[in-house]
């Protein structure tokens, strides 16, 4: 493949040695934490895999993936050695993350199993039953041509010209529309997006703002169900708000407020939880929370604000907003992944 052009990182020629790919001290690049934007042109959007964050550094026939932290990662996960097939240089720094999927979702459960076997028969076998795949996303160095000081946009299009796509090595979709791609990552169990921007520098170890990882805040109504006391032992003590959404005909749980509800919004909610209270939960499924919940007969209604979903269909980190007394409990209902994709289709 001809050498692409590029302008060589000033600020990566004296910090970076040429005699490794992969110089010692070398770290990656982190994002920034954002709500937005989701619809700018400046920015580009990935779904952030919360894999195992890694660098890849390919020398000839030699190949070098570190965490920055862990050993040999390739003792680990020796299916990733067909990098070195997909990879048109001789030498190339690439960056990315080692995922485990079950089914379409990412397991964290299976990637630590992996990273704890201890026996080349367990690795083994662990690889044939949990196979690993290497998610690239970015490129840093061909040869003695740093990167860095390259744009975003063009650093991916050399990717794209420098790494073949196939299993287990990919690409990372990229996204010029955020809500899209956010959708895509709920769709799959993921709670956020990064945002990098289209002319962007890499900086190696550095959060910096050129990347922005996602998780904006949204609003939906929800049925409170029950409430759980707070710590102070007051009896006027809210400490949580217990949520439902409908599903079909039947009031499924859908988690409960984790952070502190305001004095003003105690003052409001404690009459009307009192005049409701119950001794059954009014959900079909009965959450097994701690503490002691007091249920409540679900006819009222409040906003939430909350980060997306959770794989187990919660409300991922909600926050009582208000009461809206506006809204019929039958109206909150809780939209299945098939819904979402009949929306975008």
């Amino acid at each position: 493949m001809p050498k692409p052009e590029t302008r060589k990182s000033t600020a990566a020629a004296p910090l970076w040695d040429t005699e490794h790919i992969l110089p010692g001290g070398f770290a990656p690049m982190l994002p920034a934490s954002a709500a937005g934007p989701l619809d700018s042109h400046d920015f580009a959007y990935e779904l952030r895999w919360d894999g195992l964050r890694v660098l890849c550094g390919l020398e000839l026939q030699d190949i070098i993936i570190s965490t920055g932290a862990a050993g040999d990662i390739l003792r680990w996960f020796p299916e990733l050695r067909s990098l070195r097939d997909s990879a048109e240089p001789d030498w190339v720094l690439l960056d990315g993350e080692i995922v485990v999927f079950d089914g379409v979702r990412p397991s964290q459960e299976r990637l630590q199993q992996r990273l704890r076997a201890g026996t080349p028969e367990t690795i083994d076998a662990l690889a044939r039953q949990y196979p690993a795949t290497l998610i690239l996303s970015d490129i840093l160095r061909i040869g003695d041509s740093w990167l860095m000081d390259v744009n975003w946009d063009e650093r991916r299009d050399i990717l794209g010209r420098a790494v073949r796509q196939r299993e287990p090595i990919r690409l990372s979709p990229v996204y010029r529309e955020g809500r899209h791609a956010l959708d895509l990552a709920r769709e799959i169990g993921l709670d956020s997006v990064l945002a990098k921007r289209l002319k962007g520098r890499y900086v190696p170890g550095e959060r910096t703002r050129e990347w922005l990882t996602m998780r904006p805040l949204e609003i939906l109504h929800a049925v409170i169900t029950g409430w759980l006391p707070g710590k102070s032992g007051r009896a006027a003590d809210i400490g949580s708000v217990m949520l439902g959404m409908y599903r079909g005909d039947e009031l499924t749980y859908v988690g409960y407020t984790l952070a502190a509800i305001d004095p003003e919004s105690q003052v409001l909610l404690w009459p009307e939880l009192r005049a409701r209270e119950q001794s059954v939960c009014p959900c079909h499924d009965v959450p097994a929370v701690a503490g002691a919940p007091r249920w409540v007969f679900p006819d009222l209604v409040c906003r939430v604000k909350y980060h997306g979903w959770t794989a187990a269909n919660r409300l991922r980190s909600p926050a009582f907003v208000d009461l809206d007394p506006a809204v019929l409990p039958s109206e909150c209902r809780a939209a299945t992944r098939a819904a979402v994709r009949a929306r975008r289709s």
